[in-house]
């Protein structure tokens, strides 16, 4: 593993989990960099960008060598889909979402809980197909940056997954997308509930009521700031409501999910 630049503390490293297994190449200008949070096998003291190309023009002038396969990753769908009516698998929704939206997207993560589903059970095509806006770990940071996606890039869907406390947090932002007719996809995770605040107060053995605060009707807030709404307790709903949609404007779909699906981002713990 080659780091450029990056620190390796514990949430870059995922508790050194990442590094099991590997030789870590550490690149910084900064000394003292190397092993502040974790190991440097083989530091390298200089800029990045000059490492890079110099260890690029290496392996260039180096014989080909035969190509070592890789084992295949494991399907999207290689899972138990436990969704009920109104209490849908958030994997099984976001496989749906990968299924029926165009492949010219673009698809704006906020932050919460349900952050791993639309980033590692879609596909993205490129590098600016997808944008996760959570580099610091502050919820309600998408919306806003998903209307300026949508502006900057008109020609193909913009699609921003958010959970119901970031659109608590942020829903006066819609309005600007009604205002402007701008047709922005919201696709939100609604649990009830601050979801990775379950997950910590099960860890700490917490009770969990205090993260719990009931499954409202998003979709009539949204329809009340003037964006198109939906509220989906099945997958087929899915397709529906997306064929409805004029792209006039915003639509918001109110996904109801389950509390019973757990991230993979703390199978660390």
């Amino acid at each position: 593993m080659i780091a450029f630049g990056a620190s390796l503390n514990y949430l870059q490293t995922r508790r050194s989990s990442y590094l099991a297994g590997t030789t870590v190449v550490h690149v910084d200008e900064d000394a003292s960099a190397f092993g502040r949070y974790d190991r440097a096998d083989v530091p390298v003291l200089g800029d990045a960008a000059l490492v890079a190309r110099e260890l690029v023009a290496r392996l260039e002038a180096r014989p080909a060598e035969p190509s070592r396969s890789l084992p295949a990753a494991p399907a999207r769908e290689d899972f138990e889909d436990v969704s009920a009516p109104g209490q849908l698998d958030p994997r099984a929704l976001a496989v749906t979402f990968q299924r029926l939206l165009p492949a010219e997207r673009t698809v704006v993560v906020d932050g919460g809980h349900f952050v791993v589903w639309p980033i590692a059970f879609m596909e993205h095509a490129s590098p600016d197909a997808m944008l996760w806006t959570c580099d610091f770990g502050a919820l309600g940071c998408g919306l806003g940056p998903s209307l300026g996606a949508a502006i900057g890039r008109s020609d193909r869907l913009t699609a921003l997954f958010i959970g119901d406390c970031g659109f608590y947090m942020t829903m006066g932002d819609l309005e600007l997308a009604v205002r402007e007719r701008i047709p922005l996809l919201v696709v939100c995770y609604n649990d009830g509930a601050a979801g990775s605040e379950l997950v910590l107060a099960d860890l700490a053995g917490l009770p969990p009521e205090e993260a719990i605060f009931g499954v409202a009707d998003l979709a009539k807030a949204a329809e009340g700031l003037g964006a198109a709404g939906a509220v989906i307790e099945s997958l087929e709903q899915v397709e529906a409501a997306l064929e409805r949609w004029d792209r006039q404007g915003p639509l918001f779909l109110d996904c109801r999910i389950t509390r019973e699906v757990r991230s993979p981002l703390y199978a660390h713990t």
